[in-house]
């Protein structure tokens, strides 16, 4: 992960955990790590391992998405980021799905405009 991704996780973490009125040492044993764990991830020295980020996004009581949204990437670095959420063995059922979704949209916007 890049460092500005880091930072930006890092931010978003802090931000989450400062809404709930949370030290870094509660949010840490809500988690079962250390706090010296939340203050590197906050810090952007370190990052969340994509399996625990479920734990992180309800300890904060986030949606997972949080995390992740970047409004100032472009949507094709975006779709990427959120690609890569899933785990390997299913990125090509998640390709498919995707491209079924694609296709039919396509074919909703093409009875659409045929008066």
């Amino acid at each position: 992960m890049k460092d500005n991704a880091k930072n930006q996780l890092g931010e978003r973490v802090r931000r989450a955990r400062r809404d709930m009125n949370l030290k870094q040492e509660e949010l840490a044993e809500i988690l079962g790590i250390s706090q010296a764990v939340v203050s590197n991830v906050e810090n952007g020295l370190t990052t969340i391992d994509v399996p625990n980020l479920p734990l992180w996004a309800s300890a904060l009581n986030k949606p997972i998405m949080y995390f992740y949204e970047d409004e100032s990437a472009d949507w094709q670095q975006r779709a990427l980021d959120i690609l890569r959420m899933f785990p390997e063995n299913q990125i090509e059922f998640v390709l498919h799905m995707l491209k079924n979704m694609a296709l039919s949209m396509h074919e909703i916007a093409k009875m659409k405009s045929v008066p």
